[in-house]
């Protein structure tokens, strides 16, 4: 289930607009021998020894540790499937539009400074431990990027 929140605020010169993206009840795939057993992927291989299976930690996550190359902690199967529900600030935007009696004595019709920002941030994310952005299909891509833009608008 994917979803979305927008909201508008309007306050004497200043508005403001936020748009919040987000999904829930949703499984990510990090099975096959790669993804498993790679040393190269964020935080993946200290998750999984963190909470392995022992002798004297039976309920754990994740399987035993074996050093078997092929061994039956890489066959594909729903123990990779992981949750990756998120919450992010995807839109935000502030703005302030100058008093009409101030700008006027500048010869000028509107006078407007604001700052905008896309992939602001993580509000939740299930994935993080993981070191992988929630938004990405696959471990070997880059999450989006965070971009704040400042702007002038003069209008005469």
């Amino acid at each position: 289930m994917t979803f979305g929140f927008n909201a508008n605020f309007r306050y004497q010169g200043f508005d403001l607009s936020i748009l919040l993206q987000g999904q829930g009840d949703a499984k990510q795939f990090f099975g096959g021998y790669f993804p498993v057993m790679s040393y190269s992927l964020g935080n993946f291989l200290n998750w999984r020894a963190n909470d392995r299976w022992t002798p004297t930690h039976t309920n754990a996550s994740m399987p035993r540790a074996s050093y078997e190359v092929m061994n039956n902690n890489t066959i594909n199967s729903t123990q990779w499937l992981i949750n990756a529900g998120f919450l992010r600030v995807k839109n935000m935007s502030l703005g302030y539009n100058l008093p009409q009696d101030k700008i006027k004595k500048l010869g000028m019709q509107n006078l407007r400074f604001s700052v905008s920002a896309s992939n602001l941030l993580l509000i939740y994310d299930h994935m993080k431990d993981l070191g992988f952005d929630p938004e990405t299909t696959d471990y070997w891509y880059y999450p989006p990027q965070r971009v704040i833009s400042f702007g002038v608008n003069v209008t005469f």
